[in-house]
């Protein structure tokens, strides 16, 4: 999206996925600082997916204002 990137998976998945970003950049391109800003958002109480909070919000946007 507009100020970064949505990852959706298992913990060790998305960690992973990072430690890879970051080894990658340093090891194969030779980058010497990197920083990372990372926002999570944990739930025990449901399953929801990246595409069931998209369609949540678009049907916020289809209900007539003042509802």
């Amino acid at each position: 999206h507009a100020y970064g990137t949505n990852i959706s998976g298992s913990w060790d998945d998305v960690m992973g996925a990072l430690r890879e970003a970051h080894e990658l950049l340093h090891d194969k391109l030779g980058v010497v600082r990197i920083t990372s800003s990372i926002r999570m958002g944990t739930r025990t109480d449901k399953s929801q997916s990246m595409e069931d909070k998209v369609a949540a919000v678009e049907q916020g946007l289809a209900k007539p204002h003042g509802s």
